[in-house]
């Protein structure tokens, strides 16, 4: 488990020939497009009864890969552009509800904070399919494109 600044940029692409061509770009702008593979992921968000957690300005996201079981708490900073930049606190699970079972670390000490004695309640699922491709410029990965189907 650790924890780490993360910046996205999120766009809504409502035309879905756009996606097609993103989908098959070789270059953008002045990045190669790496090949793009694909993953599902379960997303389920929890907080206690009376969201603690929202309260303390955290989402609690579970995810679930084909691999692994992830808990991921992101701060929820407000953003007026497409840009957003956000503390990300998580720890590798198979347990999202009983944080007593994770290795030490700053998610687990912000949960058992935060949790006390409450259970945590399921607010809802999401299920999607990631698109996802390095972005790369003079051999050197700089950043990351994703293309999500979300359910």
């Amino acid at each position: 488990m650790t924890s780490k600044v993360e910046v996205e940029v999120k766009y809504r692409i409502l035309d879905v020939s756009i996606v097609q061509q993103l989908l098959a770009a070789a270059h953008l702008g002045p990045y190669d497009v790496g090949e793009f593979q694909t993953r599902q992921h379960h997303d389920t968000y929890l907080d206690t009864s009376d969201r603690a957690f929202m309260s303390t300005g955290y989402a609690y996201r579970y995810r679930r890969t084909a691999k692994r079981g992830i808990v991921q708490l992101k701060s929820l900073n407000k953003s007026s552009s497409y840009v957003h930049q956000r503390t990300e606190l998580w720890s590798v699970t198979d347990y999202p509800e009983n944080p007593q079972t994770w290795d030490a670390g700053p998610a687990k000490d912000l949960v058992m904070e935060v949790l006390g004695q409450q259970p945590l309640l399921r607010l809802l699922d999401i299920h999607q399919v990631r698109h996802f491709a390095n972005l790369v410029q003079d051999g050197e990965v700089m950043a990351e494109i994703s293309i999500d189907e979300i359910v």
